[in-house]
């Protein structure tokens, strides 16, 4: 860190314009992917459900990722459930604005669904660890081929990936903000 860091004053964001940005930069992200061929799910040799379909547990798979690098980045502050409520919001408006998600979708109990199999799963203590497990319910609900260990394996790869890639993005957005409400 330099010198000039120490003293550079950091913008001031509301919970809403930090969860309005991450919302932006997700949802960019996502559909860039997904009209590039690049979103892992469309190389799954074993899914059988439609693309639509696909594509909306992708994004609750991928939102989920988010959550968690969030919720590392501020342990469980009253930012981060502000943060993450306004995350939600805009995620569900950007994506019904391209038509993944219809106006009358339960975006929600969705998204409480998945989000609370996934967590059980990652804390599954049991062998070979939770991060098989929530690649298993990953491809589950993916309608694809849970006992492939080939497609197990891709999905802990870009779990890891994707986290650390979210985690940073976090780390250095908070480096040049304050959250302030």
């Amino acid at each position: 860190m330099s010198l000039s860091d120490l003293f550079k004053k950091k913008e001031k964001w509301s919970s809403d314009k930090c969860g309005q940005f991450l919302a932006h930069q997700f949802s960019k992200r996502i559909i860039e992917n997904y009209n590039d061929g690049k979103l892992l799910y469309l190389h799954l040799s074993s899914c059988t459900s439609d693309k639509s379909t696909l594509l909306q547990e992708w994004i609750i798979f991928e939102m989920f990722l988010m959550v968690n690098g969030v919720s590392a980045f501020f342990k469980g502050s009253s930012d981060s459930f502000q943060i993450l409520d306004y995350f939600h919001s805009y995620c569900h408006e950007n994506f019904k604005q391209v038509g993944v998600f219809s106006e009358d979708f339960d975006f929600s109990d969705l998204l409480k669904s998945r989000y609370t199999s996934y967590s059980k799963a990652l804390k599954e203590t049991k062998q070979p660890g939770g991060l098989h497990w929530v690649s298993k319910k990953v491809l589950s609900n993916l309608n694809c081929n849970d006992k492939d260990i080939a497609e197990i394996m891709a999905i802990s790869l870009y779990y890891t990936k994707v986290s650390i890639a979210y985690k940073k993005l976090i780390a250095d957005l908070m480096k040049s903000i304050k959250i302030v409400d």
